[in-house]
């Protein structure tokens, strides 16, 4: 999904609802402990000063996940926030911008999620598929009570009752 930010109101800002497929996220590269089945749904607001596109809004992806502890699929929800700051490349290298910004602010504001664009076009797809990569849990589980598995039969303990006995040496 690319904008034009000249296409943006002045008065407002501009709302879009769009779509990210599961695979153009697999062709870039996903881990293993993740399954893209369904569309990424995204709602974006704009808004245009000085040059700088503010976006916020809110990405849901429904992930089938695979358990840190029990080792069984589940279906996972992951809700990304979003709020960046667009600037058009090259909008600091103007002198006058750069005594306005000052040198730090340009570098404090890129750690807080500037990301810049080209030719006077967001691709709201690209933007997206980043955040939702980047805000991913580093492990899954499917329950805060998950039990995992045995550790000398390996029967899943959230399933059935246990009845092995574990030598405690």
């Amino acid at each position: 999904m690319k904008v034009r930010t000249r296409s943006i109101p002045g008065v407002g800002g501009l709302d879009i609802d769009f779509s990210i497929t599961p695979e153009s996220l697999v062709s870039k590269g996903i881990r293993a402990d993740e399954g893209f089945t369904h569309d990424i749904v995204c709602n974006v607001h704009l808004e245009e000063a000085d040059k700088d596109v503010y976006l916020s809004g809110q990405a849901v992806a429904l992930i089938d996940a695979l358990c840190y502890r029990c080792g069984e699929t589940f279906e996972h929800t992951q809700k990304t926030p979003l709020y960046l700051t667009c600037s058009p490349r090259g909008k600091y290298d103007d002198p006058k911008e750069k005594k306005a910004y000052g040198q730090s602010d340009v570098h404090q504001e890129s750690e807080d999620g500037l990301v810049y664009f080209d030719n006077d076009e967001l691709d709201l797809s690209e933007i997206v598929r980043e955040q939702v990569l980047l805000s991913l849990p580093m492990r899954y589980l499917c329950g805060e009570n998950c039990q995992g598995v045995c550790i000398k039969c390996g029967a899943t303990l959230n399933v059935e009752p246990h009845h092995c006995e574990v030598n405690p040496s």
